[in-house]
């Protein structure tokens, strides 16, 4: 029993281990996950409505997206197209949860909206191209390995066409600052939240204080089997990103404070770039 709990403690790499497939494919997390999409009592899988629409305004207002072809990465159940399409943007969006997806052409079909999604892996898939913006909303970016995301920023500026916009918000040093390493343990922990049979699970959080690294390993185990499920998170400064979006063709990098695709208007907890082609 203490190998077994030594082994679930054990700090690994950072972002030696990658499974966000799992959570947003596998078929009781994806549902799960689009429930918490969806609530208006959590922000766990996307902002409030108000939020989101809050975000919309604030991107066409700065970004003209009228007639703009907009590619949404990491779309999930068509949030932010659906309202991307209404200001009369002609959108593509990318997810690799089927059902997310399948919630979003529901959507737009019933409402007369004609936008185009496809279930993919944003690393792996092509881009659509000659896009004017590409959007990755919501701290997609976080969760990437630094090898992860110099292939989202090849691919992003290879999709864009010449003066594009590459729109996508980080959270900062500043909200790193505080986090602590701890250990929970329960029955049917998050309420049923992992699978729908019997299980306990474990969640411990490590904390990478040089490299500005959190990690949530969950340790799901069920009566037939032990699984995990690694969710990374990385911390930035508006140097180090200018600095990756450079190497990879990005020009006139601007950043922004207190914008509604902030979760804490007021503070530096979290910034928004805009990255041009």
């Amino acid at each position: 029993m203490f190998n077994k709990l030594n082994s679930i403690c054990k700090r690994p790499l950072p972002f030696s281990i990658y499974t966000a497939e799992t959570l947003w494919t596998e078929p009781h997390l994806a549902e799960q996950m689009l429930l918490n999409h969806l609530s208006q009592d959590t922000d766990m899988a996307s902002r409030k409505i108000d939020s989101i629409n809050n975000a919309v305004a604030w991107i066409d207002a700065h970004l003209a997206i009228v007639n703009k072809s907009i590619c949404d990465l990491g779309c999930g159940p068509g949030l932010y197209t659906q309202r991307f399409a209404e200001r009369g943007a002609k959108v593509y969006g990318i997810d690799f949860s089927a059902r997310s997806i399948a919630y979003a052409q529901n959507i737009a079909k019933n409402s007369g909206q004609h936008i185009t999604y496809e279930v993919s892996d944003y690393l792996k898939c092509q881009l659509p191209l000659m896009q004017d913006l590409v959007t990755m909303i919501y701290y997609d970016l976080c969760a990437l390995s630094p090898q992860q995301r110099k292939t989202i920023f090849e691919k992003v500026r290879l999709s864009l066409r010449s003066g594009g916009v590459f729109v996508f918000d980080l959270l900062s040093k500043e909200a790193f600052t505080g986090r602590e390493e701890s250990v929970e343990f329960g029955y049917r922990f998050m309420n049923g939240f992992w699978t729908a049979e019997d299980y306990y699970a474990f969640k411990n959080t490590f904390i990478y204080e040089k490299e500005s690294i959190s990690l949530d390993k969950y340790t799901i185990i069920e009566k037939s089997k032990t699984w995990y499920v690694f969710n990374w998170m990385q911390y930035f400064d508006y140097s180090e990103i200018e600095r990756e979006l450079k190497e990879c063709g990005f020009i006139n990098i601007e950043v922004h404070y207190n914008t509604p695709l902030s979760n804490n208007v007021g503070n530096e907890n979290s910034f928004l770039v805009l990255a041009r082609a």
